[in-house]
């Protein structure tokens, strides 16, 4: 109950019992007059009758105001709760995602140990060039070790590295690189060669590589087919150059080999000579085509010099032997058999100014039995010695005709001749000469030095080129 209803009703209490006593006191005087005591029991019920009124209306007060406190109480607990509530649902939340957060890393750290687990127990599959790469590596013991680059580029010679940034490597459409291989570092091997670039698994060279061949201080770039070069470039220590097909580090196959002379010759090769079919180009820009055997100028060919002479037929050793036909460009020519760059044996020559020898020659000399002609004007058929006539002939000249013995040229005939005849013969016989042989080969400017072509500097299967260009 509220204070304002204590007091009331204390008061009330007090008065009624303040009135009680009174009565008590009056009791006496008034308990004869009942009339007055008749009052005096109403106007106390009266009493209490308001009494329990205001206590009825303190009582609803109160009950209001508790009430009123109550739906207060409830307003500010709910107020309370719901703010309760958002702080202790974030709280929860917070406490949530740190219980999630320690849930991942827990998930976390138990998958790393799974995986952990299951390296221990199930390797790494590798990739084949890992593989590769351990495969080799535990082999190249037994036959090298890997070097630097810069070690490798030491060994290649200067005017080798200027050639090669100045011409490009193509190789032909016949060389298909669709190999599985694998590059890597340069590699030297126990007798010093070095090798940088691709490799099977069988551990060979194959593919696109450079090698370096300790001895003869040889150095090629190329193509490599299972341990062996098939196609690249070859340097030779004397700065000649050789390009195309290469088998076991030679020259086999079609290709360009350049001298540092200038000389070049460009076409087929057997085992580090040419041989088959080919063009050589010597430094004063004489030329010869043709066959070659055994790396020598052997067989049928043209060979042409810059001052207009060309000789075609057949070749010796480099020199013009058996049949063939050598011309120059004034009108001479000669066709017939040769040895060793003479006439030799039945031939035809043909002068400057049209007149012909037809017969026998002997180093390069009209010897032996034959027939000088000249625009059916004059006739020489006979013996012929170191270019003269010589033993028995006939000599035809218009209507003359003079036979018997001739020696260097004249004959005692001529002492028959009478008149005008003699005249005759003096200013057309006495004074002919027959010409010069001037094509003999011999006399050309530089036969003797292409007769020597060899020693222009063309490595000719050295030995070292014999070793294989694997990792034996």
């Amino acid at each position: 109950m509220g204070v304002g209803c204590t007091q009331i009703c204390t008061q009330g209490e007090n008065e009624m019992i303040n009135e009680i006593q009174n009565s008590d006191k009056n009791e006496n005087k008034e308990k004869k007059n009942p009339f007055f005591i008749q009052k005096k029991e109403n106007k106390i019920i009266d009493n209490l009758n308001d009494i329990n009124k205001i206590n009825d209306i303190n009582d609803i007060n109160d009950i209001n105001n508790i009430n009123n406190n109550k739906y207060n109480a409830n307003n500010i607990e709910s107020e309370n709760n719901y703010i309760n509530n958002i702080y202790n649902a974030n709280n929860i939340e917070n406490d949530m995602n740190n219980i999630n957060d320690i849930n991942n890393m827990n998930n976390i750290n138990n998958n790393i140990e799974e995986k952990k687990e299951e390296i221990k127990e199930e390797p790494k599959e590798l990739s084949k060039y890992d593989l590769f790469i351990q495969k080799f590596e535990s082999k190249l013991p037994g036959f090298g070790e890997y070097i630097e680059k810069e070690e490798f580029v030491q060994k290649i010679p200067e005017n080798v590295r200027s050639y090669m940034t100045e011409n490009d490597f193509h190789l032909p459409k016949d060389i298909i690189m669709n190999r599985d291989v694998y590059e890597l570092k340069p590699v030297k091997f126990k007798n010093g060669n070095i090798y940088e670039g691709n490799w099977n698994d069988s551990i060979v060279m194959d593919g696109l590589g450079k090698y370096y061949i300790e001895e003869g201080n040889l150095f090629i770039e190329g193509v490599w087919d299972n341990g062996k070069s098939i196609y690249g470039r070859i340097y030779y220590p004397n700065s000649n150059i050789y390009e195309g097909y290469i088998n076991n580090s030679n020259c086999h196959g079609k290709g360009k080999f350049v001298y540092d002379t200038g000389e070049i010759y460009e076409g087929d090769f057997v085992n580090g000579e040419m041989e088959g079919k080919g063009k050589y180009t010597f430094s004063d820009r004489t030329t010869y085509e043709g066959e070659f055997k055994n790396g020598d100028i052997t067989g049928q060919g043209i060979m042409k010099w810059p001052f207009g002479v060309t000789y075609e037929g057949n070749f010796t050793k480099a020199f013009l032997d058996q049949y063939g036909i050598l011309s120059g460009n004034d009108g001479e020519k000669y066709e017939g058999n040769f040895k060793n760059n003479y006439f030799e044996g039945k031939g035809k020559y043909t002068f400057k100014d049209g007149s012909t020898y037809e017969g026998d020659f002997e180093s390069s000399l009209r010897n032996g039995k034959g027939i000088y002609k000249k625009n059916d004007e004059f006739s020489y058929d006979g013996k012929w010695t170191n270019d003269y006539p010589h033993g028995f002939g006939t000599f035809t000249f218009g209507n003359i005709e003079v036979k018997g013995i001739w020696r260097n040229g004249m004959n005692s005939e001529i002492s028959k001749l009478k008149g005008a005849e003699i005249n005759e013969f003096n200013q057309n016989i006495l004074n002919f000469k027959i010409p010069d042989t001037n094509l003999i080969p011999d006399r050309l400017s530089n036969l003797n030095k292409m007769i020597n072509y060899k020693n222009f500097g063309f490595v000719k299967n050295p030995s070292f080129l014999n070793s294989r260009s694997n990792n034996e």
